[in-house]
C-alpha cells in the first residue's frame, strides 16, 4: 500500500479448551515456533510469545492489510491440527472459542514484552482467570462471566 504508515500492535491471548487439552512444557518450545511460522507465512512480526499449561500470550506487529480475527482463526486452527498429527499432547487438543486482543502503543510495547515473558513465574500467584478479567479491566473492556474463558476442571 503505497502512502500508508503504520504501527499497530496487539497483546493477543487464547486458551485451551479442555484440562486434558493443557499445554505441556516440552510442546511449548516447538508449539510457539509453528506460531511464530504461521505469523511469518502471513507477513506479520511476532515480538514476543509465551505462555502457561492453559493459554498463550503473544504480542503482535500488524500490517494494517490483515484482519486479526482471519490471523487469529488459522492461528489456532493450523496449530490445532498440528499438535493432534505431532502426538505431543496425550489427549486431543482444542483452543477455546474466542480471544482477548488489547493494543499496545508503542511506547508500551517493551513492558508488554516483559509482561509477557514473566508468564511462568505470574502464573505460581495468579490464576489465568483472574489475570484475564484484571487485564479486561484495566484495557476498560466490557465483558460477561458467561462468555469468559472457562478454567479447566
Amino acid at each position: 500500500m503505497p502512502s500508508t504508515y503504520s504501527q499497530i500492535y496487539v497483546h493477543l491471548i487464547f486458551a485451551v479448551m479442555f484440562k486434558n487439552s493443557l499445554l505441556h512444557p516440552r510442546l511449548n518450545h516447538s508449539l510457539f515456533g509453528y506460531m511464530k511460522a504461521i505469523i511469518k507465512n502471513y507477513n506479520q512480526e511476532l515480538l514476543a510469545i509465551n505462555g502457561s499449561n492453559d493459554h498463550v500470550h503473544l504480542l503482535l506487529k500488524l500490517r494494517p492489510d490483515m484482519n486479526l480475527s482471519d490471523l487469529v482463526r488459522d492461528l489456532k486452527s493450523y496449530s490445532t491440527k498440528w499438535i493432534n498429527i505431532s502426538g505431543l499432547n496425550k489427549e486431543r487438543f482444542r483452543w477455546q472459542t474466542g480471544y482477548g486482543a488489547f493494543s499496545v502503543s508503542h511506547c508500551e510495547m517493551e513492558e508488554v514484552k516483559r509482561y509477557i515473558h514473566q508468564e511462568e513465574r505470574r502464573h505460581k500467584q495468579e490464576r489465568f482467570l483472574n489475570e484475564y478479567k484484571r487485564l479486561l479491566k484495566d484495557h476498560e473492556v466490557a465483558y460477561e462471566d458467561a462468555w469468559i474463558f472457562r478454567e479447566p476442571e
